[in-house]
């Protein structure tokens, strides 16, 4: 009578225990915590969420509601070409879906939390195409969505959302190349140019970059083993090719954003880096400690001269269950090569394990990252910073991502063999990093020679030095259980990674409370007097209340003609400033405002043009209420300066009506940009560099309409390109329709058919 309960009991159980509930399970509750503000009408603001892209957000939501050309923001810098500084993403159809039709607190809430379940359900289907069961690869995909990069980085969503991409471009390159149907082949070589595309327009190239370092050596990889399956060299070129055009493709699609990039950065500081900026945020070798214990450090990181925000970028951490899953997996792949070597022996816990061949070049590219990561602290990424386009991004460190994708696939190697009895090699590995964990920790609590200067620049509390000994050893009491059979050793592993990752990837988001607009906004109090152009630094939150700034921050530093300071106020008049401070941007921190007198109009009448090769030095002793500096010679008659009339703006627009008497130099304290287009009258007029930053034309007697217009040929360009691309897009579409089908499956198996894990 008892039997039934006990059946539904144990049915329960299973279910509870298995691996793949508490993986789900415990991704759900990340999940769940980073959407909560969705649910609460509040917004993140923490570190370059609120400092640069809900500013960004705001009004690119704004210029979709009311129609605005959104390429220009007039609000931060006097102006700046906003779609191309690269960040901003503005053309790719989920963002302008998002901001078209949800209120900007849900859609930029949304926008930084959709790319982890994306990234998830990648590494997943990435993983399965080499067979691994599915508990497995579901592991892997919880190490890599939740690890230490992608957590630390959460407040660069675009970059997070390109990189959610890069296990789906992995999964869609081996079916390009792998797999026997040419129609599947041809499918995932579109999905490939559409998913590649859709990183471009996304922004922050450097991420593209990394997706492209991964995928490249990749699809050699598995070019390498079609040749050693038997395919013929021609045909294994030949899906090479096709996936390289797939790839050109994509760029292609996405050059309505990288196009106007380029136009930027070509006038920007990063056209010519310095050293410094190249190697800056370079990983300290210092932090490979973390693998064994990240609490040996304040947060978490060794960071050096970095302070907080910075020091993000150096969470080599992905769990303790990580490193020691890392070492099991290398004790798999020597007992597997021991075995092979062996010609009497039986074969290892290891073999016939289809991922072996995977995750040997998962070990070779994780060395390889982590190589690039130290940046100047190894001879690697010296030499690749001078290449042409990598020399203008600066944060080797975030070389980290490809590091702990690396890990993920390890991690979920070494998990699918842990129903195999623990061999010599992988439970010898486990010991001696639990050992090495202890011995360090114990050194650095005695402060023993020489790792007394660690101790003393880590800082780490004394309570501190044993946290990451216990995971570790935790993490390897659990492997070995989960290794001997106990379902309930493995699914409290699956916890404990999950809350391991959490407790230290989240450890920058959780004291900053998620906000109200309204809340966010208060902390940054205006001017005494509303309505007039402001000076401070790195101030972007100004935009919110509809405040013009002179300052702002951008991930590209403009060249500019003058220095914009409160010590050169000549500058900030020239730019209509008239309240600036020295304070930069701060939360809570009530800034001393210093009022600027003889403040210039932003928008005037001018009767003398001059030229000058030092700008800073020559403002300082000219009547810029009559005079403006030019480029290029201007014959205007003595006089009186008109009248403006009135004005009317809106991003990317303006429109001034004006009087003179003479012809005059109509100056507008709007910053210049070649793609600058205006009228007078309806009549196109010759856009002057006028002060060095700031752009104006000239007018004739009488009473006049004058119209600026921004419609960059970048842009346009941009456009272009991007319809062939789509057009080509198309074409690849209508060929994979049309390709005939075969009923073989997808080459998937890579070793041999033996044995096969299995934790279902």
């Amino acid at each position: 009578m008892n039997e039934e309960p006990a059946r539904r009991s144990l049915r329960f159980s299973s279910v509870i225990l298995h691996p793949s509930s508490c993986i789900l399970a415990g991704a759900a509750a990340i999940l769940a915590v980073l959407a909560y503000p969705l649910f609460t009408g509040r917004v993140y603001t923490y570190s370059d969420l609120g400092a640069y892209h809900l500013p960004l957000r705001a009004f690119y939501n704004e210029c979709l509601r009311q129609g605005f050309d959104f390429a220009w923001m007039p609000s931060i810098l006097c102006g700046y070409y906003v779609h191309a500084e690269g960040q901003a993403g503005m053309y790719h159809p989920l963002h302008w879906l998002l901001y078209r039709f949800l209120a900007l607190e849900p859609a930029f809430v949304l926008e930084c939390v959709m790319a982890y379940p994306f990234m998830f359900a990648g590494t997943v289907l990435f993983l399965r195409r080499w067979r691994l069961p599915m508990p497995a690869c579901l592991f892997g995909a919880s190490l890599f969505t939740f690890g230490g990069f992608n957590l630390l980085h959460s407040m660069h969503i675009n970059a997070l959302q390109v990189i959610s991409h890069i296990p789906w471009l992995l999964a869609l390159v081996d079916v390009s190349l792998r797999g026997k149907n040419p129609r599947a082949r041809r499918m995932a070589a579109a999905g490939v140019a559409l998913l590649s595309a859709s990183q471009w327009l996304l922004g922050f190239p450097q991420a593209v970059y990394f997706s492209a370092l991964a995928e490249g050596p990749y699809a050699l990889f598995a070019a390498g083993i079609l040749i050693r399956g038997g395919e013929s060299a021609r045909v294994v070129v030949a899906r090479l090719a096709w996936l390289a055009f797939a790839k050109g493709t994509g760029m292609a699609i996405g050059a309505v954003q990288w196009i106007p990039t380029l136009d930027m950065l070509a006038g920007s500081e990063r056209a010519q880096p310095s050293p410094a900026f190249s190697f800056s945020l370079s990983l300290e070798p210092k932090n490979l400690l973390q693998f064994i214990g990240p609490y040996f450090f304040t947060e978490g990181i060794y960071a050096g001269r970095m302070s907080k925000p910075t020091a993000v970028e150096f969470g080599l951490y992905n769990g303790a269950a990580a490193t020691a899953l890392a070492a099991w997996a290398l004790g798999m792949l020597w007992g597997s090569r021991n075995g092979r070597r062996a010609s009497n022996s039986g074969p290892t816990p290891s073999e016939g394990v289809s991922a072996v061949p995977l995750a040997c070049a998962a070990f070779v590219f994780g060395a390889f990252a982590l190589l690039m990561a130290f940046g100047e602290h190894a001879w690697v990424y010296p030499f690749v910073s001078k290449l042409p386009f990598l020399r203008s991004f600066r944060g080797a460190a975030r070389h980290i991502v490809l590091v702990h994708l690396s890990l993920a696939v390890l991690g979920a190697f070494a998990f699918a063999g842990l129903n195999r009895p623990p061999g010599r090699a992988p439970a010898g590995l486990l010991a001696g990093l639990v050992a090495a964990s202890w011995i360090l920790a114990g050194l650095l609590a005695i402060r023993f020679q020489p790792l007394q200067e660690l101790y003393a620049s880590c800082l780490a509390p004394m309570p501190a030095w044993f946290i990451g000994p216990v995971l570790i050893t935790l993490a390897a009491i659990l492997v070995l259980a989960s290794s001997r059979g106990s379902r309930i050793a493995l699914a409290a592993l699956v916890l404990f990674a999950t809350g391991d990752q959490a407790l230290y990837g989240l450890h920058f988001v959780w004291p900053s409370k998620p906000q109200t607009l309204s809340e966010y906004i208060g902390q940054f109090p205006p001017p005494p007097v509303a309505g007039a152009r402001l000076y401070q630094h790195e101030a972007n939150a100004f935009s919110l209340r509809n405040i013009d700034n002179c300052g702002g921050y951008t991930g590209v530093d403009l060249r500019t003609r003058l220095t914009y300071d409160v010590d050169h106020p000549a500058a900030l008049r020239l730019a209509g400033v008239r309240w600036a401070t020295r304070v930069p941007q701060r939360p809570h921190i009530k800034p001393e405002w210093i009022e600027l007198r003889h403040v210039l109009p932003r928008v005037r009448l001018v009767t003398e043009t001059l030229q000058s090769d030092n700008l800073e030095r020559d403002i300082q002793g000219v009547d810029l209420f009559r005079a403006a500096f030019v480029e290029r010679p201007l014959a205007l008659p003595d006089g009186l300066p008109g009248t403006i009339l009135r004005t009317a703006s809106h991003p990317g627009y303006y429109r001034i009506e004006a009087e003179a008497s003479s012809r005059q130099l109509l100056v507008l304290a709007a910053s210049y940009h070649q793609g600058w287009r205006a009228t007078v009258d309806g009549k196109h007029a010759v856009v002057e560099r006028v002060n060095g930053d700031f752009m104006g034309c000239v007018i004739e007697p009488g009473i006049h309409a004058v119209e600026f217009r921004f419609d960059p040929e970048s842009l346009a360009m941009g456009k272009r390109v991007s319809g062939l691309g789509l057009a080509v897009l198309a074409c690849m579409l209508a060929a994979a329709a049309t390709a005939r089908t075969s009923m073989s499956s997808s080459c998937v198996p890579v070793v041999d058919k033996a044995a096969r894990v299995d934790l279902e």
